[in-house]
């Protein structure tokens, strides 16, 4: 039988660097592939917490923090963070949002705790469960003054009354039978009140038009509250907010503000406001007042020294 003769190719040193080539290059185009893949998932869903580049000082080191003197509205949008001791034990970094020339009001620079704003699926009754637990939950706060007079017109329920009752603003699509936000936080002397309007849609009585009723904070004293709308608006620029704002807080979360949602189009009688972090900005949004995931930043006001 004759032998079948095999030939054998030789392989040459051009040919093994030309498939070894073409297998670098399809190795680094899958790399860059997947590494596009994961900036975009980070970006997205991002596990790491945005860290604010201002550093902490302590008050008696800041010149304008002193009594007589005011920081400017530059020096807080560049942000002023300092160490509080709250109390004989604890010791906390907050952000300087506003100042006289005697006193300065700080918001915490983390998140203290998370809570609902409010445990019922409304927000016309106010914060009542993040003002009430943020409250116990500083009762040992025996350096930061007990809140003696304060007071706060909710913005939702300004822009309700606007709309429907002074008819100075005008919203396409309101239902003026809602309701939103509640009318009034009020602060005396450390004891704290909500005055809300329960609207028609939580009666079956169709001759009812609404009726204001008042919540107690019974149990607990003042010494801190939560951000208000109205407070964010100087924190930011032609370039956007503070992004202090925003400091040790990961893509997607958030932190309550007092101010209920008023807005058209969402569901204005079910949500309330918040800080933000989108990708490392802060932005103002909206959510579901009964959701835990969302946390509380403490404001307290101290007297200048």
């Amino acid at each position: 039988m004759a032998k079948t003769k095999i030939k054998k190719r030789k392989i040459n040193a051009k040919e093994i660097s030309k498939q070894t080539n073409s297998l670098l290059v399809l190795a680094a185009v899958l790399f860059i592939f997947l590494f596009f893949l994961g900036f975009l998932y980070t970006k997205k869903y991002s596990i790491f917490e945005y860290k604010a580049p201002v550093k902490t000082q302590f008050m008696v080191d800041v010149e304008c923090l002193k009594l007589g003197n005011v920081c400017s509205n530059k020096d807080i949008l560049n942000g002023i963070k300092v160490k509080i001791p709250v109390s004989p034990e604890e010791a906390y970094d907050f952000y300087l949002i506003s100042n006289t020339d005697t006193e300065a009001t700080y918001m915490m620079a983390d998140d203290f705790i998370h809570v609902d704003w409010h445990d019922e699926m409304i927000n016309f009754k106010g914060p009542q469960k993040a003002l009430y637990e943020l409250n116990v939950a500083t009762r040992t706060w025996s350096h930061v003054p007990i809140i003696e007079n304060y007071s706060y017109e909710d913005f939702g329920y300004l822009t309700y009354t606007g709309v429907c009752d002074e008819k100075t603003i005008i919203m396409q699509d309101y239902d003026c039978k809602k309701t939103p936000g509640y009318q009034i936080l009020k602060i005396n002397h450390g004891k704290g009140s909500i005055i809300y309007h329960i609207p028609p849609l939580a009666s079956n009585d169709s001759e009812i038009t609404g009726m204001e009723d008042t919540w107690d904070f019974e149990g607990t004293t003042f010494r801190a509250r939560l951000i208000t709308l109205e407070e964010i608006g100087p924190l930011g620029d032609a370039n956007g907010l503070a992004t202090w704002l925003v400091d040790h807080s990961k893509n997607g979360d958030s932190y309550w503000t007092m101010t209920s949602n008023a807005t058209p189009g969402s569901n204005y009688i079910l949500e309330a406001h918040t800080i933000t972090n989108q990708s490392g900005k802060p932005s103002v949004e909206s959510h579901l007042v009964h959701n835990t995931n969302i946390s509380i930043r403490p404001v307290i006001t101290i007297p200048k020294n």
